[in-house]
């Protein structure tokens, strides 16, 4: 380089899968916050809540038709029309990658491990791979698993060992990186959480439990139900359900279900559908419970992490990469995934002795003011990506 001529920025081109904003999209939306020492352009679906967060950051995004598959019960059907787009999304990748000059591919979700490689080999750059998910289909794995060896696979950054231990061969080029949160803006508010609960009409003497997630069966929605409809009579219950449904036959099917199944709650509990909210950090305070009943495909929960960081006890099921953040009894507890009974007995445990949860909650705000950190979770993951 010639004195006196600037470096240019390197740009990167994040490949997204969802047009709406899950976890995966969370970790990205707070990692591409700030000043950054390279130009973002995100690969999405469409218009929809993640390009609008994108637009609210000045940052360019390109849509690229996708189709949208059941989470977790995968169709013959989903198998086909991901193999059939899988060519059309490299090739289109791959030519927006070549004009945009980016030095740097990055599968910010799993569906885009594929064709986001293939997309990489075509262009000849290196790609790195975010693994929020465990992968439970045995199939998928495997061929994700030997895509994984290429050298153009650069590094995959994983959210928790859980997620790691799923590519044994790959252990050279993989790292742990647990999500970090805004602890500026994810922190106890009382008044503001008296203010939220007064603005949903929740009974002032309730019991309050909230379950954060899209309307998808593998975040459990229905095994709280299943628990609550086993409390017994006593101290009001208000179940709040903060999600959305995704778009496809699975979600919509499976919210229609939890709406039915919530309408035969006994009369001493009751289940809001909020949808999807931006004041995250009011609803945590809101609340005095906050439960995680995902299983199959969950790492770790930002919603258990934001919830401990606005100081509330969480109750999760023992699953993925949560019993890395979550102790028994410490910080919050734990019952085996899938199991109502058990988180019934729980729920009904805080319920009736509401002293028992503040030891829970004062380690959990201490546990996510120590781990949860976001500006060290940014610096790590720049150091990784190597520009």
């Amino acid at each position: 380089m010639k004195p006196g001529r600037v470096k240019p920025t390197p740009t990167i081109l994040f490949l997204e899968a969802l047009p709406t904003i899950a976890g995966g999209q969370s970790v990205l939306l707070n990692l591409l916050q700030g000043p950054l020492p390279f130009t973002p352009h995100v690969l999405l679906p469409g218009r929809g809540p993640l390009s609008h967060a994108l637009e609210q950051r000045h940052i360019p995004y390109h849509p690229q038709p996708m189709q949208q598959y059941s989470l977790v019960h995968k169709t013959g059907r989903d198998r086909l029309a991901y193999a059939l787009e899988l060519p059309r999304l490299a090739l289109a990748t791959a030519r927006l990658a070549r004009r945009l000059n980016a030095q740097l591919l990055y599968a910010n979700s799993s569906r885009a491990f594929l064709w986001g490689t293939l997309a990489a080999l075509l262009s000849r750059r290196p790609i790195l791979w975010h693994v929020h998910n465990i992968l439970d289909d045995g199939g998928t794995l495997a061929l994700v698993r030997q895509a994984g060896r290429l050298p153009h696979v650069r590094r995959l950054l994983c959210v928790c060992q859980a997620a790691q231990q799923q590519f044994p061969g790959l252990a050279h080029k993989s790292v742990v990186l647990y999500n970090g949160i805004d602890l500026t803006r994810l922190r106890p508010d009382p008044a503001g959480g008296q203010t939220t609960r007064a603005s949903l009409h929740i009974p002032a003497d309730h019991l309050v439990v909230t379950l954060v997630g899209d309307l998808t069966p593998h975040k459990g929605q229905d095994v709280l139900l299943a628990a609550a409809q086993q409390l017994p009579p006593g101290r009001g219950v208000t179940l709040l359900l903060v999600g959305q449904e995704r778009p496809n036959d699975e979600s919509r099917a499976f919210a229609a279900q939890l709406r039915a199944t919530a309408a035969q709650l006994p009369a001493h509990c009751q289940a809001l559908f909020t949808g999807q909210r931006h004041d995250m950090p009011q609803l945590y305070n809101a609340s005095d419970v906050i439960v995680v009943a995902a299983f199959a495909s969950e790492t770790t929960s930002l919603a258990l992490q934001e919830g401990m960081a606005c100081g509330k006890p969480v109750v999760a099921s023992r699953t993925g990469g949560i019993p890395e953040l979550l102790h028994d009894g410490v910080n919050g507890f734990l019952y085996p995934p899938r199991d109502s009974h058990a988180l019934a007995a729980l729920l009904q445990k805080l319920r009736s002795d509401p002293a028992g949860a503040v030891p829970l909650a004062t380690q959990a705000l201490a546990t996510a003011q120590q781990r949860f950190s976001l500006p060290q979770m940014q610096q790590q993951w720049l150091a990784q990506l190597s520009l």
